[in-house]
């Protein structure tokens, strides 16, 4: 007869072997992690529009958090992937500002958006969140402030340009995917 030491030895491990196997079947049957993988490969790449929409059109059904504008996980420094803003990309584009070093935090009720500029400095905007429907995608934005910092130039306020709604099609604990009022994508991560 088995004491009772074995017995309790053989259910955990027998518990521990079952739930890895489940574990395992899931990750196989749940196509989000790949698709994330492949859609930060393409933000990387700067492929047509429709190529981002795809996955996208792909990845909304699958996000686990569908209140997504009343998400704690929405509170965070997220860094921007992709975007179709013009003026944004104009930053990149022309070289003012690094790859990978724009960031967005949003903080309660309060926004920040920030590019920082090669040799120093940076272009911020600051302004003020709300959430018409907790129970939705959109929240609204209306820009309170901004500054022109050009390092050793100075550092100057400038009149705030900007309202308007981003809808968050898409929200996990690493990944975000909105659409804006002006018909703009932005693909963004959490900072680590």
């Amino acid at each position: 007869m088995p004491s009772r030491k074995s017995v309790a030895f053989l259910l955990v491990w027998s518990f521990i072997s079952t739930s890895c196997q489940a574990f395992n079947v899931l990750q196989r049957v749940s196509p989000k992690a790949p698709l994330k993988q492949q859609l930060l490969q393409l933000c990387r790449q700067k492929p047509e529009r429709a190529t981002i929409e795809s996955y996208v059109d792909q990845l909304a059904p699958l996000s686990p958090v569908q209140a997504t504008a009343a998400s704690p996980l929405l509170q965070k420094k997220w860094k921007l992937q992709y975007t179709t803003e013009k003026e944004i990309n104009l930053f990149i584009d022309q070289g003012w500002s690094p790859p990978g070093s724009i960031y967005q935090i949003i903080d309660g009720n309060r926004l920040e958006n920030c590019i920082p500029f090669v040799n120093g400095g940076s272009l911020g905007v600051q302004g003020t969140l709300s959430i018409p429907d907790r129970a939705g995608q959109r929240t609204n934005f209306v820009f309170s402030e901004a500054t022109l910092d050009l390092g050793r130039w100075g550092s100057y306020r400038i009149p705030p340009v900007g309202q308007g709604w981003f809808d968050t099609l898409y929200l996990d604990r690493d990944l975000r995917i909105d659409i804006n009022s002006r018909n703009d994508l932005l693909i963004c991560t959490a900072e680590r």
